[in-house]
């Protein structure tokens, strides 16, 4: 039976390698897109390619998820939450069958509080996972405190799981994010400096060899308040989302109250000795939403900013000029509600609102980069029979959304939720959801 079990598993396991990754209010532009943004200059006898190759290149639309990870292939999506989840997840699309991704049939799997002995255990970490020349990859835990990284990788079954080298303790590993990306590891951080007696932050951007710990610092920056950055990539072509003041240990308090918290976006490339800046925003909101950020494979770029319509507080998409200048394309007001952007993925924006009526709840806002809305209204996700699920969307495309939804089980409130990975087909009647992979799993409950 056992045998038979596995042959079972084995075939529905066996998963391609190649990657597949009218509104209310204002009118919407009607401008056509801009140009691509002239490309970095490099030397003659180099050609930076900008082209896509879904076997080596990160997919930006998962650029700014911060606690999941989702990979998708033309067969499956995997799906891991970082924020206590600590199990990597699968769904199959041939057959619709989900869980765990381990191929060992006689594993209790996430029956299991914290099975090490699982295949499908990652634990808990920043955001790494990846597709990388037919593997999932990721960065995480091999020793008994956080210091203790090193990076692992399998096949898309489950099996092979083998861990590829440890990371050296003598570098600065530690990301908030990580990125792999044609051979590298891309990932940004921030630390607390001491100089000449005075704290400074400082924010940084580095990549290393998947076979090496040499350590290649890209860009870094001050900053009195704390900083922030995403990434993005367009090839060989690296995108840098920065927010930070500039302040350091030589700034004076007087200079301190009039630093003014800024946006920079800057592109780096093979060769050069520093990003170049192909744009910066002054002025910029502090709290970075790092999901709201989007390079095009075309090389357009587009961002979030607050926005205001006198007495309400929302957000607006921007664009990156030819000039440098940032052009703001559209807001997120109705005649109700003001929405603030939580996504930009593939030319899709993605805002929600919180209702203040009878009902109360979120309702979303979907519109494409011209403005277009894609659909407006609340998005179903009925868990289980009577409950009410908190949903979240982390990525789309024009035709889907894939969405997080969370709830309380209703055989047990208290103890147990359920957590759903929900992709929705946007059609002419509305959203039709579908859940791909539902979690539950014990909550921890003061006093227990």
């Amino acid at each position: 039976m056992k045998k038979l079990l596995a042959l079972a598993l084995s075939a529905l396991f066996a998963l391609s390698l190649a990657a597949c990754a009218g509104t209310a209010g204002d009118p919407a532009p009607t401008d056509p897109p801009l140009a691509s943004m002239p490309a970095a200059t490099a030397s003659p006898t180099e050609r930076i390619d900008l082209s896509f190759d879904p076997d080596t290149d990160y997919v930006n639309a998962y650029g700014g998820l911060t606690a999941h990870d989702l990979v998708e292939t033309e067969d499956a999506v995997y799906w891991h939450s970082t924020n206590g989840r600590a199990y990597l997840y699968y769904y199959d699309k041939a057959c619709g069958e989900s869980g765990v991704l381990c191929p060992r049939p006689e594993c209790l799997h996430d029956a299991v509080e914290n099975n090490r002995d699982c295949a499908g255990y990652l634990g808990t970490f920043d955001p790494s996972l990846s597709f990388f020349e037919g593997k999932l990859w990721w960065i995480g835990y091999c020793g008994p405190n956080e210091a203790d990284r090193a990076i692992y990788r399998m096949d898309p079954d489950g099996t092979n799981r083998e861990k590829v080298r440890d990371l050296s303790r003598e570098h600065e590993y530690q990301g908030t994010k990580y990125y792999f990306h044609r051979g590298y590891i891309y990932f940004y951080r921030a630390d607390n400096i001491v100089r000449q007696g005075s704290l400074t932050l400082r924010i940084s951007v580095s990549r290393m060899p998947l076979d090496s710990d040499k350590l290649e610092v890209i860009w870094e920056a001050t900053s009195a308040y704390v900083p922030q950055a995403t990434l993005r990539f367009r090839g060989g072509e690296i995108y840098i989302f920065a927010q930070f003041d500039g302040g350091d240990e030589n700034t004076s308090a007087e200079e301190l109250a009039a630093l003014s918290y800024r946006l920079e976006i800057l592109r780096w490339t093979e060769g050069m000795t520093e990003p170049e800046c192909l744009c910066r925003v002054d002025n910029a909101v502090r709290l970075m939403n790092v999901a709201a950020y989007d390079v095009t494979k075309s090389g357009e770029i587009y961002f979030a900013v607050p926005s205001s319509d006198g007495e309400r507080r929302g957000d607006a998409v921007c664009r990156v000029s030819g000039d440098g200048s940032s052009e703001e394309l559209f807001d997120f007001f109705d005649e109700e509600n003001p929405f603030h952007i939580m996504s930009i993925t593939d030319g899709i924006v993605c805002a929600s609102a919180y209702l203040q009526d009878s009902q109360g709840g979120r309702i979303f806002w979907i519109r494409d980069i011209s403005g277009e809305t894609l659909f407006k209204g609340r998005l179903p996700a009925e868990l289980a029979p009577g409950t009410e699920a908190s949903v979240s969307i982390l990525t789309a495309d024009r035709g889907h959304l894939t969405a997080y939804a969370a709830a309380k089980d209703p055989e047990d409130p208290l103890h147990y939720g359920l957590f759903c990975l929900i992709r929705y087909d946007l059609t002419a009647d509305g959203p039709v959801g579908t859940a791909l992979i539902t979690v539950r799993r014990r909550i921890a409950v003061s006093g227990d």
